[in-house]
């Protein structure tokens, strides 16, 4: 009985992955409310700090976590990557609590914004090689503890992580319904990771059952607000009058996921 009714529901998914995938298609952009506080495309880039000066903040009341009160550092830093890679930029580092205070040698990561030509500022502090080896110090003592479930259940870690940046992210990006997409990748992930870690008993796949009509009841409840939402149907009669022809697609991608309705509220 169980395998009656999951084998449908991953077949669901597979197909919903199919139909969703956006092959090639257009970037609706993030809305403006969303996007960072910078102006312009930003492009985030490495660079190594060569060199820092103190100075005093233009707000003498503001203080920088961390650091002296009211002051601020100029630091010269060296582009890594990027189009400018091997250019000297100098940056303006505090007076906002939470700033961290640089030191020469730092590697850190810059937002590079062509608004009004071309300007870098502080984005980060570059911190890929600590967290590379506190993840593989994580994977190891996992597998030390938990052996071959240990592992499987990293490989479903990996895979949950791919879906969310091959297939939910862009899918997003490109228009398609946030509730059809949400539901897809949610249970294409519950597949995989349950079954990894827990392995193939009845216990996982009640498991999965359950996990999954759940997120089909929260489906059918945010499918339904959004109907009722009135900026969200402006919103799809605006995208319905861009797409054009793409109302069969669209019906297609309800039915598999089970979610009989009317095309007109789906994106």
């Amino acid at each position: 009985m169980l395998l009656a009714t999951l084998l449908p529901m991953g077949l669901a998914t597979l197909i919903g992955l199919l139909f969703l995938y956006p092959y090639g298609g257009t970037h609706v952009g993030v809305p403006p409310q969303y996007q960072p506080f910078v102006t312009g495309q930003a492009q985030i880039v490495d660079g190594t700090v060569t060199s820092i000066t103190t100075q005093a903040c233009p707000d003498s009341g503001t203080a920088n976590q961390g650091g002296a009160a009211g002051q601020c550092q100029r630091a010269a830093v060296s582009v890594t990557s990027g189009p400018d890679t091997g250019k000297q930029v100098t940056i303006d580092v505090g007076g906002v609590t939470g700033t961290p205070l640089l030191a020469t040698g730092e590697r850190i990561t810059l937002a590079r914004t062509t608004a009004d030509g071309v300007v870098y500022s502080f984005n980060d502090v570059a911190r890929g090689p600590a967290l590379i080896v506190f993840a593989l110090l994580f994977a190891a003592v996992v597998i030390a503890v938990a052996r071959w479930k240990g592992l499987a259940a990293l490989v479903g870690i990996a895979v949950a992580v791919a879906i969310v940046l091959l297939f939910l992210i862009p899918a997003l990006l490109a228009g398609r319904s946030p509730v059809l997409v949400g539901l897809v990748a949610s249970s294409a992930i519950l597949f995989a990771v349950l079954y990894l870690a827990h392995g193939r008993t009845a216990q996982t796949s009640t498991a999965l059952l359950g996990t999954l009509l759940g997120l089909g009841i929260s489906a059918a409840l945010s499918a339904i607000a959004g109907r009722r939402n009135p900026y969200l149907r402006a919103v799809r009669r605006r995208r319905r009058r861009f797409a054009g022809g793409d109302q069969i697609r669209t019906s297609l991608r309800i039915v598999v996921v089970w979610l009989p309705d009317r095309a007109r509220w789906a994106c």
